[in-house]
């Protein structure tokens, strides 16, 4: 009895099958080690669960990088104009999960400054426009009072510099 064999296209196919399959085991060998490699990388970086509330743009629950800072996360959350940061220290490392709530400004200070007067600090409800400081400073006549005309709000800390004016310009 004679053996059938195969056709030279028959081989062609089988040969194109097996190379196929030997393809597929290296590409998922491949796969593998790449995944077991992000992996391992992933395990290094270590993250920390902060919750983030009160007067910021983007307030809810982020995950953070172990040793990143306060300040890092504030660009994420995006602080509103008034919201009170003087009690975080932005330098600090976040180590541990934390729950953080930004409170609202309720007074901003300003100072005006001048040629020959003392500096004057004002404390103005949060969102005052600069013309409101005019009513609670009082300055000598010679004083240029044209930058608090200004109906843009006070920044707080801000520093208003005011100049003294010639004796002809104000005849």
């Amino acid at each position: 009895m004679t053996r059938p064999t195969l056709n030279i296209p028959e081989w062609i196919l089988v040969i194109g099958f097996l190379s196929l399959l030997i393809s597929l085991v290296i590409i998922s060998k491949i796969s593998a080690i790449r995944a077991q490699s992000i992996l391992e990388v992933h395990k290094l970086i270590e993250t920390v669960l902060v919750e983030v509330a009160g007067e910021v743009a983007k307030p809810g629950r982020y995950l953070v990088e172990k040793g990143s800072t306060l300040a890092e996360l504030m660009q994420t959350v995006k602080p509103k104009k008034f919201a009170d940061l003087a009690a975080l220290r932005l330098c600090d490392p976040i180590c541990e999960p934390t729950s953080l709530t930004i409170s609202r400004l309720n007074e901003i200070v300003a100072v005006v400054r001048g040629e020959g007067i003392d500096p004057i600090e004002i404390h103005l409800p949060a969102g005052s426009r600069v013309l409101e400081i005019k009513s609670k400073i009082s300055l000598p006549k010679d004083f240029d009072l044209t930058p608090l005309n200004s109906r843009r709000m006070v920044l707080p800390g801000e520093e208003i510099h005011l100049k003294r004016v010639s004796v002809r310009d104000l005849e």
